[in-house]
């Protein structure tokens, strides 16, 4: 005779849908921290899920990115907009303060690569400002909070660097009459290369880290919307630019190692129906055979549910996929690599604090310890 603990009826039907063939629910993947936005109350948060502590960070109008060095052996969350620059360590969950920006953002793109955090303005505009910039994270946080700062890092400041050809900054005195309104619309990083595209069709730009140089290497725009997430053998996944039949899609993409500036299509995914006002992100997660997929709720379509006496917000809904029959396909584009969900989709759950009665907003989902993170 079997002998059942307490909850052993919930465990048996668990192991009955399982022999059914039905996914198990999945619990956020480790690794993920979320940045929030509290309308009410014009501040920011990142916590981590399932917990529910949080830590403030940030201000409205930031973006956040995960930026890692090899040098120094750490991986940090940094948020940057207007003229602020933060950085919040996962390890000792300190919010560290550092250098102003030399012009100040609001909501830029934010781009981790090499142990450098790059930051493009989003929107630019004709003024006498600085586009582009970059900060070093080689030698650790980059700090003025002198306490606990090496000399190194005190010292550590943004450098400018040469903004795209096609920012209103570089137009000629008859352009000035009339500058064009644009939006930085896809970008990603791989090999001491930043690709860009607007979102108006402008054609696809590479910078040269190593040059410090702009080069235009595609009349047509990148391939897909938002950052390319890396995963392994240099592929990518991203969400997809034109979606068919009202639905989102995922599409995984190849560069070729010869140096090519043209991302092949691998495969595309349909994920679900297209929600137009919610936000998507795609995050890695470590090993780069796995990556989240997350979809936010809308603040006015935003949910709160009591349980256990206290009021907590849907964030947002994920699903895990996992990246399958990569062993000997060496032709990316004829390859057979497939996807498969791990589990049904979950839920973000956010705990609202005592006398919070408005739902928070997620701005940022990103990967503590993985190759890479995504921005809004």
């Amino acid at each position: 005779m079997e002998t059942r603990s307490r909850g052993g009826g919930a465990e048996q039907g668990l192991r009955k849908r399982a022999r059914a063939g039905e996914p198990r629910d999945q619990p956020p993947p480790n690794g993920l921290y979320l940045v929030v936005e509290h309308e009410t109350e014009n501040k920011c948060e990142v916590i981590k899920p399932p917990s529910h502590a949080g830590a403030p960070f940030g201000a409205p109008g930031m973006s956040f990115v995960a930026v890692s060095s090899s040098n120094h052996g750490g991986d940090w969350i940094v948020g940057v907009g207007g003229k602020t620059t933060v950085t919040y360590d996962a390890g000792t969950s300190e919010v560290i303060r550092g250098p102003p920006v030399l012009s100040p953002k609001h909501q830029p793109v934010l781009i981790s690569h090499g142990g450098m955090l790059y930051a493009i303005t989003r929107r630019p505009r004709v003024v006498p400002w600085t586009d582009f910039e970059v900060l070093s994270f080689e030698d650790g946080i980059p700090s003025i909070n002198y306490p606990y700062a090496t000399e190194k890092e005190c010292f550590a400041y943004w450098e400018e660097l040469p903004p795209p050809p096609f920012f209103p900054c570089r137009l000629t005195p008859i352009e000035f009459r009339n500058p064009p309104e644009v939006c930085v619309g896809s970008y990603a990083a791989v090999d001491g290369r930043i690709f860009l595209s607007l979102q108006q069709e402008e054609g696809t730009y590479v910078f040269h880290v190593a040059s410090k140089t702009w080069e235009r290497v595609d009349d047509s725009n990148l391939p897909f919307i938002g950052p390319a997430a890396p995963l392994c053998d240099r592929m990518f996944a991203a969400c997809t630019k034109t979606r068919s039949n009202n639905e989102d899609a995922i599409t995984l993409f190849s560069l070729p190692m010869d140096g090519s500036t043209k991302w092949l299509p691998i495969r595309e995914f349909v994920v679900g129906p297209t929600d137009h006002v919610s936000r998507q992100f795609l995050c890695p997660l470590p090993g780069g055979r796995s990556f989240c997929w997350i979809n936010t709720m809308h603040p006015d379509s935003a949910t709160s549910i009591q349980l256990n006496s206290k009021l907590k917000s849907v964030l947002a809904t994920f699903t895990i996929f996992q990246l399958k029959n990569l062993e000997g396909n060496d032709d990316f584009s004829a390859s057979s690599v497939t996807l498969e969900k791990l589990g049904k989709p979950g839920q973000l759950i956010h705990t609202l604090s005592e006398g919070e009665s408005s739902p928070v907003t997620l701005i940022a989902a990103l990967t503590h310890n993985a190759t890479s993170a995504c921005d809004l």
